[in-house]
């Protein structure tokens, strides 16, 4: 059976008032093997988001929000990414899925979600005494698979500054 060459363009989309923090990963993992085909990076949302692929079953995964040192080492739907050391992401990650059948040119528009929801803190009336301050979570999930499991548990300490009339991430 020849392997036909087609063009997938995928349309990124994300939930009102949100953004994509770009760089902007798509895979294409074979659907039975769950082993990487090919991936792209976007820079910005001008860059034209098209991956040639041969016709077949696929699990299309978009992903923002990693280092690009954790994104190479993506080979296999099963990879994770894990949280830095310091137990928090500072951009959040989003993450959409998608299985697909390319049999021609295609157009996919994906809707990106938090996986990793990034916080900002800022609390008032802290006493005029107080100079340090630290704001904890826990239980957090250290890692996330690239098909969207969750496991491992952490915390976080984030150190606040001052600024103005009160203290914030």
């Amino acid at each position: 059976q020849q392997q036909v060459t087609t063009t997938m363009t995928l349309k990124p989309r994300v939930a009102e008032n949100a953004e994509i923090p770009y760089p902007l990963y798509i895979y294409a993992f074979d659907t039975q093997t769950g082993n990487l085909i090919c991936y792209q990076q976007f820079i910005n949302e001008n860059t034209p988001t098209t991956l040639n692929i041969n016709t077949g079953n696929y699990t299309i995964v978009a992903l923002s929000g990693i280092e690009h040192n954790q994104a190479i080492n993506i080979n296999n739907i099963d990879a994770t990414y894990t949280l830095p050391e310091v137990g928090y992401a500072t951009t959040p990650i989003m993450m959409g899925t998608a299985n697909v059948t390319i049999t021609k040119d295609a157009t996919l528009t994906m809707t990106l979600y938090n996986q990793v929801a990034a916080i900002e803190i800022a609390l008032y009336d802290i006493p005029q005494h107080v100079t340090d301050v630290t704001c904890s979570f826990s239980p957090l999930h250290a890692t996330l698979s690239v098909n969207g499991k969750t496991s491992g548990t952490c915390a976080a300490s984030i150190p606040l500054e001052y600024v103005g009339d009160h203290w914030q991430s």
